[in-house]
């Protein structure tokens, strides 16, 4: 039953990377995660403090350059004086001098070190060039990426079998962590939703998806507690599983992947969104 189950699985691509999802219709209907179709509100906070972050650091860094060109201008003008100053010296003493020879040999070394300072300066302001130019990239890039999923609404899934498909976005949830497309023009597989008495702690179940883009992975453990509205279970979910199904050992399916927890002592506390929310949130369309 649990490999049937994955006949009705899903590889989906979106402009921000990828997930899982499933089918829980013979229409086409397909269940994800919003975050695979709109990315993770926690992870776009994260990215856009990272931004400021590295923008602020920028800045701090012109302004120490700022500063750093200020002082070694000065320096000059003032090597400048001293220089104007011995060559009055010197024409009033002689160029012959014991003194005139000394001033002469110190401002030959000031102005070598001077030299050193400007060639530190520029080495710093060529990296801060660098690496400006890099962070403009990477956060033009980041914007773009956002711009187009935020009206992207057609995705590429992939079959189990291999065959590529579009998937039109038909609803996104506001309350939970669900997306809601569909497949045109074929007759899908698809899961049945598992709608008996609830499921006894300690059950077996598995999770199904694509982690690191790896099709119809499976990994298998129990559910652990129903915790806060979630399913919490020990099989383990990783990147790209999000959005497949949480199924039972008869195939049905009791959940949608959604998250996992991790720990500094320990990981692989799973969650997944009940199927029955599911049924109620997109009631409308799943009749």
């Amino acid at each position: 039953p649990v490999e049937r189950a994955l006949q009705a699985v899903v590889f989906v691509e979106t402009a921000a990377g990828s997930g899982s999802g499933f089918f829980l219709n013979s229409q086409g209907l397909l269940i994800t995660n919003r975050h695979v179709v709109r990315g993770s509100e926690k992870m776009r906070r994260q990215r856009e403090q990272q931004i400021q972050e590295a923008r602020d650091k920028l800045a701090r860094w012109r302004l120490q350059l700022s500063r750093e060109r200020e002082r070694l201008e000065r320096l000059e003008q003032q090597e400048k004086r001293h220089q104007r100053e011995v060559e009055r010296y010197a024409a009033v003493r002689g160029a012959d001098s014991g003194q005139v020879a000394a001033a002469r040999a110190t401002l030959k070394e000031n102005r070598q070190t001077l030299a050193a300072m400007w060639r530190r300066y520029r080495d710093s302001e060529k990296e801060y060039q660098r690496q400006n130019e890099r962070f403009r990239q990477q956060a033009g890039e980041y914007q773009r990426r956002e711009r187009e999923l935020a009206h992207q609404f057609t995705f590429t899934v992939t079959l189990e079998d291999g065959r590529k498909k579009q998937a039109t976005l038909y609803r996104i949830s506001d309350r939970y962590d669900l997306a809601l497309l569909k497949v045109n023009g074929m007759e899908t597989p698809w899961l049945e939703p598992y709608t008996g008495p609830p499921l006894a702690i300690g059950s077996p179940v598995y999770a199904i998806g694509s982690p690191l883009g790896l099709r119809g992975s499976v990994t298998s453990g129990i559910l652990s507690s129903r915790r806060q509205g979630y399913l919490q279970t020990n099989a383990e979910i990783y990147p790209g599983n999000s959005g497949g199904p949480l199924v039972t050992v008869d195939g049905r399916v009791i959940g949608v992947n959604t998250m996992k927890k991790i720990t500094e002592k320990f990981e692989g506390i799973g969650f997944a969104i009940p199927i029955e929310t599911v049924l109620t949130e997109f009631r409308d369309y799943l009749r």
